[in-house]
């Protein structure tokens, strides 16, 4: 998991240098050569969406997401583990529903068959990361409820090897 989400953040990371790239691209072309490119807004606007939804993920993974933090401060030991696993199931309901929902409606917009304005692609591709941020934070809070206990080592006689 930690893995996975290292590298979710390191691809938000190359997510921002394009984005930052390309508004500079159009403020270039925009401002300087007076002339403007349509797709650059478009693709700038759906790498904005695929970076709140995975890195909306990955804040779930680090237990940042939105929480009652004073709930936290009054409630200590059994009943604090209660409410977390409360809260993080509440939050898989949530996000599979999501993801579910995201699902029907990129079916439902390749039967249309619609495209984006600018750069005539199913509407899907950018659809999908309504998809992809659901999957990721719901397998995050399964996690969440069920965190990996850390392994034993087979080596337990306290003898050393070598």
């Amino acid at each position: 998991m930690e893995r996975m989400n290292k590298s979710l953040i390191y691809l938000t990371g190359i997510f921002m240098l394009v984005l930052t790239l390309l508004a500079n691209l159009q403020v270039l072309t925009r401002f300087i050569l007076e002339m403007s490119l349509p797709w650059v807004e478009e693709v700038i606007r759906y790498i904005m969406v695929y970076l709140v939804l995975i890195m909306g993920s990955t804040a779930i993974y680090l237990n940042s997401h939105l929480n009652v933090d004073i709930l936290d401060l009054v409630i200590k030991g059994k009943f604090l583990q209660i409410l977390q696993k409360l809260r993080a199931v509440l939050i898989l309901v949530f996000t599979a529903s999501y993801a579910y929902l995201a699902y029907q409606l990129i079916i439902d917009t390749i039967e249309m068959g619609q495209v984006t304005p600018a750069l005539q692609i199913s509407m899907a591709w950018p659809l999908s990361a309504l998809l992809l941020g659901g999957v990721i934070m719901s397998i995050n809070c399964i996690y969440l409820l069920f965190p990996k206990k850390p392994r034993i080592n087979s080596n337990t006689s306290g003898t050393k090897e070598g």
